[in-house]
């Protein structure tokens, strides 16, 4: 249950963009940095980046996340195949790219995200459906919470034994997806109302600010990543 928190951390003031060039980077070079030396360094630095961006409870989603990835990799590789290399191998890179990818969510504003990419020139259409996506966990979550206390105080009991709580999901499930349906309507047609799909750049009345030495950094560590995982896949080949 990932979502935004004003930390003032590097990722918080710099560019939206910058903060998804870095977390695309790693993503890339997961799998381009020579094993498993390159995956477990990311790994590291992956770890200490929540401390740096001042979000700790990043951890305890992303423990309960690579918790299976690790037992699964672990009994694959290291049990059946004999190849404890590889399992640490594949580890790492889950474990670099879930909680760089976390801590950038958690450190991105989405409202800025979507005005920064519509100042860049991106559709509309795109920068709603990247903050929607940041947005729609949080907003599952406060949906579900509202429905859980409406149920409860009709008396619908959600604790105790299993049968209990299979029974209590049908009372929550079906709200809740009725209440998403709704709400997607409503989205929609505010968004019509607003010529979201007019097709028009639209103009950014306050875009986040950005700079000449961010722009340089994003194009660098772009094709900086690209060339090197080319380089990477032509020697392999």
């Amino acid at each position: 249950m990932i979502e935004y928190r004003p930390t003032g951390g590097p990722l918080h003031r710099a560019h939206p963009l910058t903060a998804l060039s870095i977390a695309l980077a790693v993503m890339v070079l997961s799998f381009a940095l020579p094993a498993p030396s390159g995956p477990v360094g990311l790994a590291l630095l992956g770890t200490a980046l929540p401390l740096v961006e001042r979000v700790p409870y990043v951890y305890k989603p992303a423990i309960l996340l690579l918790l299976p990835i690790w037992f699964f990799a672990f009994v694959i590789h290291a049990v059946l195949g004999s190849d404890p290399g590889s399992a640490i191998t594949v580890s790492a890179r889950f474990h670099a790219m879930i909680l760089v990818f976390m801590t950038t969510i958690a450190s991105i504003d989405p409202a800025a995200l979507t005005e920064g990419l519509i100042a860049k020139g991106f559709p509309f259409w795109l920068a709603y459906s990247l903050a929607a996506t940041l947005q729609a966990i949080p907003r599952l979550r406060d949906i579900a919470r509202d429905i859980l206390d409406a149920q409860r105080s009709r008396g619908l009991k959600v604790t105790g034994s299993i049968v209990t709580r299979a029974r209590a999901l049908v009372p929550l499930a079906i709200p809740l997806v009725l209440s998403v349906i709704m709400e997607l309507e409503q989205r929609s047609i505010a968004l019509d109302t607003r010529g979201a799909g007019s097709g028009h750049r639209r103009t950014v009345l306050d875009p986040p600010p950005d700079s000449l030495p961010q722009s340089l950094f994003r194009w660098g560590v772009i094709a900086g990543v690209l060339t090197f995982a080319a380089i990477r896949f032509l020697a392999g080949s």
